[in-house]
C-alpha cells in the first residue's frame, strides 16, 4: 500500500493513477478483513473481536504475510464503538 492506494471493506482497493476499484486480496488469498486501515507507510491495522469481551489489534509490514499483534479486554459496547 502507501503511494495513494486506497482501500475499502470487502476487498477493494482503488489505484491513484487510474482512479479505478479493483478485487483486492491477502496474500493468502482471503478478503481483507473488516475494521481496516492501512497508513502511509504500507502497515496494515487491523482489529477484530475474540469473544465477547476482548478486541486483538493486529498490525503488518509486509502486505499482511505476517501479523504482529495484542489481545487487549473490550471496556465497552463492541467494535462498532470503537
Amino acid at each position: 500500500m502507501g503511494g495513494g492506494y486506497a482501500i475499502a471493506n470487502g476487498g477493494w482497493q482503488l489505484d491513484p493513477e487510474t482512479r479505478a476499484w479493483r478485487s483486492w486480496r491477502l496474500p493468502d488469498g482471503s478478503v481483507p478483513p473488516t475494521f481496516i486501515q492501512v497508513d502511509s507507510l504500507g502497515r496494515i491495522h487491523n482489529v477484530r473481536s475474540v469473544g465477547a469481551d476482548s478486541l486483538e489489534y493486529r498490525i503488518s509490514r509486509d502486505g499482511a504475510q505476517t501479523w504482529t499483534s495484542i489481545i487487549v479486554p473490550l471496556p465497552f459496547g463492541g467494535l462498532v464503538d470503537l
